[in-house]
C-alpha cells in the first residue's frame, strides 16, 4: 500500500473515529465534524483523482443527504446521523454507494446485537449500566457509519 493511501486512511479514520467516539459517548455529531468530513473527502478525492472525480463524489453526499432527511423527518435516524452519512458518503463515488451502505448496516447490525446482549439485556429497565454512562437505549449509529466507512475504505 502506498504512502498516500495510508495517509488517506489514516485521515478518514481519524475523523470517523472522533465521530464515533462523540456519538458513544454523547449521542452527538457536531455539524463542524461533518463540514470537515466532506470538505476532506472532497480535498483527498480532487487531489488523487483530479476535480473531474468530484461530481461522482458530491452525487453520492448530495443523494445520501437527501435520503438521510428523509429518514431523519420520518423519525427512522437523527440528523446528525445523516449529515455525517452524507459526509462521509463524499469519500465514495456514487457508483459505490451501495456496497457503503450495506457495510454501514452490517455494522450497525453487529452494534445493535452487541448492545442488545452485552449491555441493554444485562441491566433492568429504568437502569444505568456503568458502560451506557446513562444514555438512552438508543444505537449511536454514528458509530456504525464510522466503521462502514473505514472498511470500504480498506477494503
Amino acid at each position: 500500500m502506498a504512502l498516500p493511501d495510508l495517509l488517506t486512511i489514516g485521515l478518514l479514520a481519524g475523523i470517523a473515529g472522533v465521530g464515533a467516539w462523540l456519538d458513544w459517548h454523547y449521542r452527538l455529531l457536531p455539524n463542524r465534524l461533518c463540514v470537515v468530513a466532506l470538505v476532506a473527502g472532497l480535498v483527498v478525492t480532487g487531489l488523487g483523482q483530479g476535480l473531474a472525480a468530484l461530481l461522482p463524489h458530491l452525487g453520492h453526499a448530495g443523494l445520501a443527504l437527501l435520503v438521510g432527511m428523509a429518514l431523519f423527518a420520518g423519525g427512522v435516524i437523527g440528523g446528525g446521523d445523516a449529515k455525517f452519512y452524507a459526509a462521509l458518503a463524499a469519500w465514495f463515488p456514487l457508483a459505490e454507494g451501495f456496497r457503503l451502505l450495506l457495510l454501514v448496516a452490517l455494522a450497525g447490525l453487529v452494534l445493535t446485537v452487541a448492545l442488545w446482549l452485552f449491555v441493554w439485556r444485562t441491566v433492568p429497565a429504568g437502569r444505568s449500566h456503568p458502560a451506557a454512562r446513562g444514555q438512552p437505549r438508543t444505537v449511536p449509529y454514528g458509530v456504525a457509519i464510522a466503521a462502514g466507512a473505514v472498511m470500504m475504505l480498506v477494503f
